[in-house]
């Protein structure tokens, strides 16, 4: 069986290489780090069942404080998975996301839709340890 996949979704390469510092050897060589919502959809569709973790940036390939109605944003994820059809939701579900952005007001939106969606989700903001609800 293939090792499940930790998908790290950020536009800043110096938030990935901060987090390659902190990951294990094992997780560095599990990691698959997109910068936009075109790669980590395709990586979402493409490798449903091995995803094990997101680690998801709000603002994906755009300005700081972007709108949640961007396309760009990271609620373009949250998007995706709330049109899916509850049967293919479900294949998404073991997934654990751990939302990393640092606009609080964002996240916590995304937070809110992600766990009445029924998704395992919680907000801690990048470099920091505690979580927040």
């Amino acid at each position: 069986m293939d090792d499940p996949i930790i998908l790290f979704c950020d536009d800043d390469p110096l938030r990935a290489a901060k987090m390659y510092e902190w990951q294990t050897e094992a997780e560095r060589h599990r990691t698959v780090w997109v910068k936009n919502v075109k790669e980590a959809l395709r990586v979402l569709k493409d490798y449903t069942e091995r995803l094990e973790q997101i680690h998801l940036d709000h603002d994906l390939d755009g300005p700081i404080c972007l709108p949640s109605n961007s396309c760009l944003s990271g609620m373009e994820i949250v998007r995706f998975f709330d049109n899916l059809p509850t049967h293919k939701r479900d294949m998404y579900k073991h997934i654990r996301i751990t939302l990393h952005d640092h606009n609080r007001y964002a996240a916590l939106e995304q937070l809110k839709r992600l766990q009445r969606l029924g998704f395992r989700v919680k907000y801690i903001p990048f470099g920091l340890e505690t979580e927040i609800k």
